[in-house]
């Protein structure tokens, strides 16, 4: 099992605004969990920093993609490509799993 937190996976969701006590930023974090040659569960978590003080805001979303041809579009047309690029590091250039419905 290999968890894979990126430090560059914050991404601006809105903008500083200025109080009379200091800023705030809210951001996202997605986290990599479970992260396996076929599959990984993504975490996604909006935070506001105020005052350099963390708050977590609402539940956080998971999501799970497995590596099919689906489930690798899905990755690159949902995730950023820094989260992209570290999955395909591990799942490599072909899919390992099959999603056949017959």
């Amino acid at each position: 099992m290999l968890i894979l937190i990126i430090h560059l996976a914050f991404i601006y969701l809105g903008h500083i605004q200025h109080y009379k006590r200091g800023w705030m930023l809210m951001i996202e974090r997605i986290i990599l969990d479970m992260l396996s040659q076929n599959s990984v569960s993504v975490k996604k978590q909006q935070y506001i920093i105020q005052n350099e003080i963390e708050y977590v805001i609402g539940q956080p979303h998971r999501k799970a993609y497995i590596n099919s041809i689906r489930g690798r579009e899905e990755v690159q047309n949902e995730l950023p490509q820094a989260q992209a690029n570290a999955i395909f590091s591990v799942w490599g250039d072909t899919p390992t799993v099959n999603e056949d419905i017959d």
